[in-house]
């Protein structure tokens, strides 16, 4: 069985279960909860950031420089190569990148062996900072080839690395505990896959860490400030007025396992560490449904309607094409956050939850206890105050924070 089916028929056990058997649904959450690694480790107050990382990576350790660059081919002057097939895309990523203001070059990728050109990155996007990742290649065989009409003086890199996606095991469609349901199981025209159309899975950095945003207004998508902990590009910048995180992508339109949807890089951020937000800037022209075709952004619940009882949550659990969880509830509304009980597991942080009418009324970023606490500890907690729950903000704080 799946561990998103695990995961989420825990959480439907537990609703109805007394308070032993809460706490040992509890335990399982635990259980199937992401180990902690150094640059994540939360503090005994901090509940699960529910990130996710499935990413492999394969050293590659290629450098350029001018005293290696040769015409290998009439306007090639350096290449390299790297294959594997069984995965839904792949990246590559630069780093210690050197170059003259004004270079003339390009950096291409061709697949083979039919030598089709899946990518190519201008000088100016390429040396915009000193590590570039390129964007989701399909699988299969490829040559890396430095482009220009002369020896590029003065430039120098390293092809570091190439990352993959291990493929998500399809989750079994007849588990007795729960279905998973897949945005895709819906008509094309229904309200649910237009408001899939603001939902994103992002990969986050030289980890590919993968989260889930929204688009909230044209050109910006909101997660979560813990996701940000991932781009190497905004911690290296996050003291600058215009924080960087040209190492985040979005990915739009992900609905199968074997696709490849719309994707864009990030452009700029702005971050709030104690509301756990993070707005990310990027070109409305790059994230259309189509040419010339906006892509539109959630539809808000107003302010004066309240808090529905009843909530879904989109979002790219597992690194699994985009999902569903309907019929779950708001159990709380507590000043800037509701409490709600939707699956939300690795992956899941910085997903919308959506009223009946599929408007947006929240972001989650929390889930409900700490990883550190221990199942004595969790059961002391159910016993005197109840079961926990997972945490969104809502969407008018979200709102409000953006246009400050």
């Amino acid at each position: 069985m799946h561990v998103l089916e695990i995961l989420q028929g825990v959480k439907r056990i537990a609703r109805g279960a007394g308070a032993r058997d809460a706490a040992f649904a509890a335990l399982l959450l635990l259980a199937f909860g992401p180990a902690p690694t150094q640059s994540a480790l939360a503090q005994e107050d901090e509940a699960y950031e529910r990130v996710h990382q499935d990413a492999r990576t394969q050293d590659l350790n290629v450098s350029g420089d001018e005293q290696k660059f040769r015409e290998i081919r009439r306007g090639v002057f350096w290449e390299s190569s790297f294959s594997h097939t069984n995965t839904r895309y792949i990246r590559f990523r630069f780093d210690n990148i050197k170059s003259p203001p004004g270079a003339a070059y390009r950096v291409r990728i061709l697949q083979l062996p039919v030598e089709n050109e899946v990518a190519s990155y201008p000088a100016s996007e390429f040396s915009r900072s000193d590590t570039f990742m390129t964007g989701l290649l399909p699988p299969g065989e490829f040559r890396i080839e430095l482009l220009a009409d002369a020896i590029p003086k003065g430039l120098s890199f390293r092809l570091a690395s190439a990352l993959w996606q291990v493929l998500p095991t399809e989750p079994l469609a007849h588990s007795p505990i729960v279905k998973i349901v897949y945005a895709n199981s819906f008509p094309a025209t229904s309200p649910l896959r237009e408001s899939a159309h603001a939902v994103a899975m992002l990969h986050i950095g030289p980890l590919e860490t993968t989260c889930t945003g929204v688009l909230i207004e044209a050109g910006t998508i909101a997660t979560n400030y813990h996701c940000m902990k991932f781009s190497l590009s905004f911690q290296q910048s996050k003291q600058s007025a215009t924080p960087s995180c040209d190492d985040v992508m979005a990915e739009f339109e992900f609905l199968a396992l074997n696709e490849r949807g719309t994707t864009a890089k990030c452009r700029s951020a702005r971050t709030d560490e104690k509301l756990d937000l993070a707005f990310l800037d990027f070109d409305p022209r790059d994230i259309e449904l189509a040419p010339g075709k906006p892509r539109p952004p959630v539809k808000v619940r107003p302010a004066s309607e309240g808090m529905p009882t009843n909530v879904e949550l989109i979002h790219h659990p597992l690194g699994l094409p985009l999902v569903i969880d309907e019929h779950c509830a708001v159990r709380k509304v507590e000043q800037l956050d509701l409490l709600h009980d939707c699956s939300a597991v690795n992956g899941s942080s910085g997903s919308p939850l959506f009223d009946d009418k599929l408007r947006w009324i929240g972001l989650h970023y929390k889930g409900p206890y700490p990883r550190t606490w221990t199942i004595e500890k969790i059961f002391d907690d159910i016993q005197k105050n109840g079961p926990s729950y997972n945490r969104a903000r809502t969407s008018d704080v979200v709102e409000a924070r953006l246009k400050r």
